[in-house]
């Protein structure tokens, strides 16, 4: 056979093998592309969350100082979250935003290693939380919409981000403790700073490579913060998701402290971090395209439980094995949480209004009552140690009942 014949028959061949291996070779670049920044993204919370507080302390804060560093963000995010995802909306082009808000992110960050009092700390929080946060909203929902366009599992790629951030705390711990036995006078917080830099330069990196979204410029305008805000079982639904996502606060700003306090090295404190977290990539690794079948109110209600065990644990004791035990409740008390809200969303919120209302749960979750979760456990802390978590719990039941007066989920609107 000539040459031009075998590649005539190549050809031809690859034709025939078609539209279903093309859609399957798109579908799985596509999901390779939004990993890649999930990776990314959740590799910088992998070093802010569990250890921002500390590079705080390092700077010479308390713990109701940090608590006022972190609440900027938060208040931040709260505004500009929603703004920011009803952009997206409204453009249609969500990778266009997300972009921008990476690049914008480095930038932002950048100032706190020149501040140098409480009020320039919370400045610069401000400044940081108006971009970073509101990523991971419109990220969410950029993948909901691919990953239904090019039939994948949602989870199946945000579990991505959750297998970064659990690598990334380890490994910060170890790095911590290595630091710390060196004998710096930091506090063993020095390099906390210059990794967090360094992961937001590679998001603004991968944001580079994001998937498009087939989906047509949106021409509602300022109508969907206003149209969600109307709807009292949306309304309903953000307070039952703030009050358990936000029940997370003292978890996330004075869990580290707690523990540190209590004689636990700082990897040893990454090694729980982690271990919640592992729980969270077990849950949407291998139950995560099940819960399809459960209500968003199940889900909320397992979030619940878990979460008023944990922090009742947590607050009690410090004694590892028990600690270690109930990391494992992350996966109700995080995991749940959020498929739970995702499917919510999903299946009642109207889809030209999906990153708009991921945005305003965003901003409920991790803005409204995350601040007021921190102010709280920023003063209990202070004041009485372990009752920060205590608090926490009250706030996960008081999230429960809200959830039990959701009912079933109906299919969206178009």
């Amino acid at each position: 056979m000539t040459w031009r014949g075998t590649v005539g028959r190549w050809r031809t061949g690859r034709a025939v093998m078609t539209d279903g291996q093309r859609a399957e070779a798109t579908a799985f670049a596509a999901a390779a592309r939004l990993s890649l920044f999930y990776v990314a993204a959740f590799a910088v919370l992998g070093v802010y969350m569990p250890y921002w507080s500390l590079w705080l302390r390092g700077r010479g804060c308390s713990d109701r100082a940090i608590a006022w560093v972190l609440c900027g963000q938060i208040v931040a995010r709260t505004v500009a979250g929603p703004l920011w995802a009803q952009h997206s909306d409204h453009s249609g082009q969500p990778r266009r935003v997300l972009r921008l808000l990476a690049w914008a992110s480095l930038l932002a960050f950048l100032p706190f290693t020149l501040a140098d009092s409480l009020p320039a700390l919370v400045g610069c929080s401000v400044v940081f939380g108006a971009f970073f946060p509101p990523i991971h909203a419109i990220a969410d929902n950029l993948t909901v919409a691919v990953a239904s366009q090019h039939r994948f599992a949602y989870g199946r790629v945000r579990v991505f981000g959750s297998v970064a951030f659990l690598v990334v705390t380890v490994l910060m711990g170890v790095l911590l403790d290595r630091w710390h036995g060196a004998g710096t006078t930091d506090g063993g917080s020095g390099p906390i700073f210059g990794i967090v830099l360094g992961l937001l330069c590679a998001t603004a990196f991968a944001s580079a490579v994001l998937p498009p979204q087939q989906r047509e410029r949106r021409g509602h305008g300022n109508a969907a913060i206003a149209a969600l805000l109307s709807n009292g079982r949306f309304v309903l639904f953000l307070c039952a998701v703030g009050l358990l996502q936000g029940s997370h606060a003292a978890y996330y700003g004075y869990a580290t402290l707690h523990w540190t306090q209590h004689g636990i090295d700082p990897g040893v404190a990454g090694v729980l971090w982690a271990e919640g977290v592992l729980a969270e990539i077990v849950l949407f690794a291998s139950i995560g395209t099940r819960t399809r079948a459960w209500s968003s109110r199940t889900l909320l209600l397992l979030g619940a439980a878990g979460g008023m065990l944990r922090w009742a644990v947590i607050g009690c004791t410090t004694s590892l094995p028990l600690l270690a035990g109930v990391q494992w409740l992350h996966a109700l008390s995080f995991g749940c949480v959020h498929l739970g809200a995702v499917q919510f969303i999903t299946k009642v919120v109207p889809g030209r209004y999906g990153a708009t209302a991921q945005g305003l749960t965003a901003a409920a979750t991790a803005g409204v009552f995350t601040a007021l979760g921190t102010l709280l456990s920023g003063w209990l802390h202070e004041a009485h140690g372990g009752a920060a978590f205590l608090a926490m719990a009250g706030m996960a039941c008081c999230g429960g009942c809200a959830a039990l007066m959701l009912g079933r989920d109906p299919e969206a609107a178009a």
